[in-house]
C-alpha cells in the first residue's frame, strides 16, 4: 500500500514540484493550500506524512498543528517547511512530537530525503 503524503502550502509551484518528486518515489500526494483546507482533507483521510508552510493564509501552520496534534493524529510526522524558521520558531515547535524543520528554499533531493527518514515504512 502505498504511502500517503499531504503538502499544506499556498505557493502552487512548490506543490507542484514537490508532489512530481514524491509521486516519482511511490507516494500518494494530497494538496491543500492553507490549514482550513488541510483540515478538510484529513477528515476524510488518514496521512503518513504532512509536509506544512508556516506562513498561509486562512490558517497558518501554527494554527493547523496545534489542531492536528490536538484533535486528529498525535503522533503523525510533520515536515515543516519555512523561510521563516529562527531559533524561536524551533524552540516553539519542540513541544510537538514528530517534527522536522527545513528552512525554504529547499532542494528537491534534501527534501526527499527528509520525507523517507520521517516516514516509517
Amino acid at each position: 500500500m502505498k504511502k500517503r503524503v499531504m503538502i499544506v502550502d499556498d505557493d502552487p509551484m512548490l506543490q507542484e514540484l514537490f508532489s512530481i518528486g514524491l509521486e516519482s518515489e511511490g507516494y500518494e500526494v494530497a494538496q491543500a493550500a492553507n490549514g482550513m483546507e488541510g483540515q478538510r482533507l484529513i477528515e476524510k483521510e488518514e496521512y503518513d506524512l504532512i509536509v506544512l508552510d508556516l506562513l498561509m493564509p486562512v490558517m497558518d501552520g501554527k494554527h493547523f498543528i496545534n489542531w492536528l496534534r490536538r484533535e486528529k493524529m498525535q503522533q503523525t510526522p510533520v515536515l515543516i517547511l519555512s523561510s521563516m524558521i529562527n531559533e524561536e520558531v524551533k524552540k516553539e515547535l519542540e513541544v510537538f512530537a514528530s517534527i522536522d524543520v527545513v528552512c525554504k528554499p529547499v532542494g528537491l533531493e534534501i527534501f526527499l530525503e527528509k520525507v523517507r527518514a520521517l516516514i516509517v515504512e
